[in-house]
This record gives C-alpha cells, structure tokens and sequence, in this order.
C-alpha cells in the first residue's frame, strides 16, 4: 500500500485509496524547526485549537458534532522527528458508505477540521483567555507528571546531557519556565506565523475516491497568504567526544541506567534497515540481548532494552535496576556491544529478531495511523520508503551487515539515576 501525490496549492496531499478499513482517517501536520524559542508555543497552539471553534465555541460542542458524524474522533498531539517540532491533529470518520443513506461524512469531516484549524474563538487579539489558562496548567502537570515516570525522566535528562548545544534536546511537549511569558495575545500571534510559514502535510486513508477528495480539499482546506519556507534537514547527527557521567541523585528505590549511543546511519542512510536489525537483536524484543543477558541470566534488571532514533542516529540502552548493581549492570550491557561488533550472533537470533520486525510492518498494514507515520517519516527524511519495499528488504539483511553498522556505535553518555547520597553524622 502506498500513498499517492495529489496537488493542492497550499499545503502537501497524500491519499491512499484501500478498501481495508471501514473508517477514513484524516491526519494533518504541521512542521516547526525545533527551537528553544518556540517549543512551548507550538506545544500549546494544538490543544488550544481542540478546546472550540466559533461554530462550536467550547469542547461540549465540538464533541456533540463529532458524535453527530457518527462517533468521529479528534485527537491533537504533538512531537519530535530529528530536530523537527510537528503538530498533528488526527481525525477518524466512520465512511458513509458503509451507512444507511450514505451520508457524506468526509465532506463534513474535512469542513470541521478546517474550521477548527482557521476559525478558533478569539477573545480582544488573542485567544480565549480560560482556554490558554487551561492548557498552560495542563502543560505544566504534564511537565511535572515525568518526575513521576522515572524510566521517562531518566531518558529525558540523558538526552539533554548527550545533546546540550542541540535543538534534539528539548521536550516537545514544551518547557514549564515558559509559561508565565505566554500570553493569549502573543500565542495567537504564534499562530497566525504557523497558519502562514509552517509546512503541512495532510494525509487521508480509507475507501475514497481520490480525485473527488482532493477537488474537496483544493474549495475548503484554503490559507490565505501561506509562503511556507523550506526547513533545514531533520536529521542532523552529532559526534561523540569523551564519554559523559551523569549521576543524578532522588529519592528513589530503584535505579535507571541509561546509556546514549551515536551512529551518522539515520532513516536515509543507506544502512537504515541494518542498523535497525542491530536494534532488534541488541535489545528491542523479548529473545534480545539485553533482554536475556542482563534481565534473564545476570538478574540485573528488572528491565533491559534499546531503542533507535534513526531521525538523530542515536541509540538509547535502559535498564531498571538495584542501585548496588549499577556496576556489573554496565559491565554486562557493555559486554553485549562488544559481541555484537565481533559478530556473535546466532541464527536464532536473526531469524527472531527478522521475524519480529516483518511482524511489525505487518501490523502496521492494520493500522491506518501507522501507516501515515511512516510515510511521513519518509516525507521528512526526504526518502521515500515504502512499507513493502522495508519488509522485502529485512530478510537481505545479514550478520556481517549488523556487524558493519555495530563499528559506526559511538558510547557518547552514561547516565545513572539512584537514590539520594547517605547523610552521616
């Protein structure tokens, strides 16, 4: 399955024309460089958005018209690709077609989603003020709810320690310091600059006809004035220098070790689906290294896994453990980068690790959100890949081709979260 191109003057359209689901989902996103400036705003400007319209000025009745267009669902999010800051609203209609009277609820879907986009309910020059109040304390509980994710947190601080001079390391979900700057006016403002500059893409996917769609779109999903400018590339990596020690010191009972990994093989390179067969064995799924290794046959761990970034070229190893364990822990996962660069991997091992990632392009065929993420992933990184020509790929892969992408891994920081230091009389 893959997307086709469709022109519209204002924005990119991407459709796929399947009969598969009996729903149309409809996901719209908006593109912002990641800047220290701008996290908290674009953060805010989504959810503003979702409180009401001047057709449907509160959330009473912006549900009311979602349940009027049989159940539809509205959901708003946002977060990072590479050093990108992406809004996406996402809406889910049921497709007429399958409906007594065949009611044209794409049509309506596309309508409200524009009018929820381009007519929000403004108060003097701003937004409605209880609105941005209410998302301000929301994004502040959302802040300081991570405290209380210790695996998150732990993830969070080790990506700010690895990347302190770059735009990756800022929390998409916005900065908490920011806040009392951010009036209805200037988040407005905001957002008119993102209804102009910001690059969108739309994709649609469900039981449509496409050239019908996109005459729709090209009358209603209309911005006036937009010049949206090209944005720097997504995927910039950085160098490892001397590794980082971090120790952060609360009041847990349980430690995180985290360890960031550097690699220049990111979702363009031409060793993408190698690096990603590294991943699987080293510690993404249950048969994986880290997993047998450090949680099953040490002990260590109550959890030990990896995940790779290939928008930053960054891999991260976390492992929950006792805080007496942190040295064997390290020493044991350290050991596993090392039997990965001199190759030793079984058969049972690529065959499982090859298994579970044609697994998940698989079930991602089920999944109309994931099959937009990944064509939009390819959009960013400016390389299409489709999801059939990745799943004929894996099986290529070799030992020797994992042994060659382990040799670009770079240990740039060692991060440890444990409980407070003893205080002695």
């Amino acid at each position: 399955m893959q997307f086709t191109r469709h022109a519209h003057p204002d924005l990119s359209l991407h459709l796929l024309a399947t009969d598969k689901f009996k729903t149309n989902t409809l996901v719209l996103n908006l593109q912002r460089p990641l800047t220290e400036g701008l996290v908290t705003r674009t953060a805010l400007v989504p959810y503003v958005l979702t409180r009401g319209s001047t057709r449907y000025p509160s959330v009473r009745e912006m549900q009311a018209q979602l349940d009027h267009l049989y159940g539809s669902y509205l959901n708003a999010d946002v977060y990072k690709l590479g050093e990108r800051h992406v809004m996406q609203f996402r809406l889910e209609v049921p497709n007429g077609k399958y409906l007594p009277g065949r009611p044209k609820l794409l049509k309506e879907a596309i309508s409200f989603l524009h009018e929820m986009i381009t007519q929000p309910v403004i108060e003097g020059k701003g937004f409605k003020e209880s609105f941005v109040s209410l998302e301000k304390d929301a994004l502040r509980k959302r802040v300081e709810g991570i405290f209380n994710n210790k695996a998150q947190y732990a993830r969070m601080r080790c990506t700010e320690a690895m990347c302190p001079d770059e735009p990756y390391r800022l929390y998409s979900g916005g900065r908490i310091e920011d806040l009392p700057t951010i009036t209805p006016e200037l988040l407005y403002q905001e957002y008119l600059d993102l209804l102009v500059s910001a690059p969108m893409d739309m994709y649609i996917v469900g039981d449509i006809e496409p050239e019908a769609v996109t005459e729709e779109l090209n009358q209603v999903f209309r911005f006036p004035g937009r010049a949206a400018p090209a944005l720097d590339s997504a995927l910039k990596t950085g160098s490892a220098g001397a590794v980082k020690t971090v120790v952060d010191r609360h009041d847990v009972n349980q430690g995180q070790l985290v360890l960031g990994l550097r690699t220049p093989i990111t979702y363009a390179h031409d060793d993408y689906l190698a690096m990603l067969m590294y991943n699987g064995v080293l510690g993404a799924f249950a048969h994986s290294k880290l997993f047998v290794n450090v949680r099953e046959r040490e002990s260590l761990a109550y959890s030990a896994r990896s995940r790779y970034d290939s928008m930053k070229g960054l891999i991260f190893v976390q492992a929950g453990i006792n805080i007496e364990d942190h040295d064997r822990a390290l020493a044991v996962i350290k050991e596993q980068f090392a039997a990965m660069e001199a190759g030793d991997i079984s058969d049972q091992e690529l065959d499982q690790t090859r298994a579970m990632a044609l697994n998940t392009y698989r079930e991602a065929y089920d999944s109309p959100g994931a099959l937009i993420n990944l064509a939009f992933e390819s959009e960013v990184a400016g390389l299409e890949r489709p999801i059939e020509a990745l799943a004929a790929e894996i099986p290529k892969i070799t030992r020797e081709d994992i042994v060659r992408v382990a040799k670009t891994l770079q240990l740039d920081t060692v991060y440890f979260l444990r409980d407070k230091e003893a205080v002695h009389a």
